[in-house]
């Protein structure tokens, strides 16, 4: 019998990689989409397009029931923004979706894997953190948020007998990937690269399809029901510095970069931020994405692997040497 999987979130970065696996992997796949035709580009008849957004009760209704996957990856993502934004759809879109998912008889079927990120344990990392590590506001509103959706999902399923798994990515690129491809490199032919104290801070990357993997593993495991998972490619040594330079070199660019002290940076996202807040003005500089660049450690990934059976695939240059090859026939270098 066919599986059915319901995803939110699906025409974002990962969520465009997830829909394709599912595809591959034979799913019937519904997929929320605020933006039809944007869904309908990607995907074509290979997917059924439920319009709509995580607000959305009747939408959701339809997507969730009869489901024996759902995929949670709708989020307001980001390091800053109005804070309404990101309480209503991480935390309100999560609780509607709980909400539709109950109401259809959750509890006799199905489960959900939601996407969270590293970022609610915050961005101090002095020791290499694990799951046991406490919720810290220091991921900025998207980390606070995206924490609070994980203890409600966690908090329901226990008392409402729901089935749901919490993944926790880390700096997650590849071919697509804007954060953490496409934006450095522009800055890097505009020769406005900057090193944050000398690009020293612990990169803790995960290449995309890694990442899937770990998603496919986590909604099929019999042992994951209520658990949460970090995950990453397991090379948490990698500099900031190191991923740069290979990003650079993959394009062709050339990887000089500028260096701004730790303290420096950190004042200027503090001050950005403030800015930010009172006036309206676009920071170029975050304390969260300061805190992602100076990481003094990365994340343990044992718990993947002893549960789930995780195993990265794709190390960090084969990835790069798959950015590159994607940038060249995309004609962006």
């Amino acid at each position: 019998m066919t599986e059915v999987s319901f995803v939110t979130g699906g025409t974002g970065f990962i969520g465009r990689y997830l829909v394709r696996r599912l595809i591959d992997m034979g799913h019937t796949v519904r997929l929320l989409a605020r933006n039809a035709e944007k869904a309908k580009g990607l995907f074509g008849d290979s997917v059924e397009i439920i319009g709509g957004d995580v607000s959305d009760r009747e939408a959701l209704i339809r997507g969730v029931d009869g489901a024996d996957f759902l995929f949670h990856l709708a989020a307001r993502v980001g390091d800053y923004g109005p804070k309404r934004e990101f309480y209503n759809v991480n935390v309100g879109g999560t609780k509607a979706l709980l909400d539709a998912w109950e109401e259809t008889g959750g509890n006799k079927r199905g489960r959900l894997v939601y996407m969270s990120t590293n970022a609610v344990t915050g961005m101090k990392r002095i020791t290499v953190t694990d799951e046991t590590a406490p919720y810290s506001n220091t991921g900025g509103v998207y980390g606070i948020t995206k924490g609070i959706a994980e203890k409600m999902i966690l908090d329901r399923c226990a008392e409402k007998g729901l089935d749901g798994v919490v993944v926790r990515p880390s700096v997650v690129y590849g071919p697509g990937s804007t954060n953490w491809v496409l934006r450095p490199l522009e800055r890097m032919k505009a020769g406005k690269m900057i090193y944050i104290d000398g690009g020293r801070g612990h990169c803790w990357h995960i290449y995309v399809d890694n990442l899937i993997d770990a998603v496919i593993l986590a909604a099929k495991s019999d042992r994951a029901k209520g658990e949460i998972f970090i995950i990453s490619d397991g090379k948490d040594d990698t500099t900031w510095k190191e991923y740069f330079t290979m990003l650079a070199h993959c394009a062709g660019y050339p990887a000089e970069a500028k260096n701004l002290p730790k303290f420096a940076a950190i004042t200027a996202g503090w001050a950005m931020y403030l800015l930010y807040s009172l006036f309206g003005i676009t920071p170029v500089l975050t304390p969260m994405n300061v805190g992602i660049l100076t990481s003094g450690a990365g994340v343990s990934i044992e718990k993947a692997k002893s549960i789930l059976g995780y195993k990265p695939k794709v190390d960090l240059d084969e990835g790069m040497r798959r950015v590159g090859k994607w940038l060249k026939e995309e004609g962006l270098v």
